[in-house]
This record gives structure tokens, sequence and C-alpha cells, in this order.
């Protein structure tokens, strides 16, 4: 698995779990998890976060990456990206 893989798939995995937490502190009479689950969410929106500005600085627009960053194979430096 690629760097910038291994960086999607934790933050796929950071809103996975944001959104069960969310719909368990939602639930009615569960009063007692409530706290646990709203400090839950705010750690995960914490790393959620964490991740988003890690990704930002590591594969922003402006620094060139390796083709093995995002594909996993030896080639050239993409210089031209599309889009």
């Amino acid at each position: 698995m690629t760097p910038l893989g291994v960086v999607s798939l934790v933050h796929v995995s950071f809103l996975v779990v944001l959104l069960l937490v969310v719909a368990l502190a939602r639930q009615r009479g569960r009063w007692l998890l409530r706290p646990v689950s709203l400090g839950a969410v705010a750690l995960l929106l914490a790393g959620v976060a964490f991740v988003n500005v890690y990704a930002q600085s590591t594969y922003s627009y402006y620094r060139p990456f390796t083709d093995r960053d995002v594909y996993g194979a030896e080639a050239d430096p993409c210089r031209v990206r599309e889009g």
C-alpha cells in the first residue's frame, strides 16, 4: 500500500467511526454514555483535522511527489497533473 493510500484509509476510517459514534450519541435512553460519546466525537474530529492538515502539507499541489507515492510503481516524477 502506498503512503497516500494509507492517509486515505486512515481518513475514511476516522470518518466512519465518527459517524458510528454520533449515531450512538443520538440514541435515546443512553444519557449516561452521551458525554463519553461526545468526548469521543471531539477526539475523532481532532484526528480527522490532523489527517487533513498532514495530507495537505505532505501532498499539496505545489509540492512534487513521485508516481511511487501515488501508484506504488517506480517511474519519473509526475510533473504534469490532469484536471
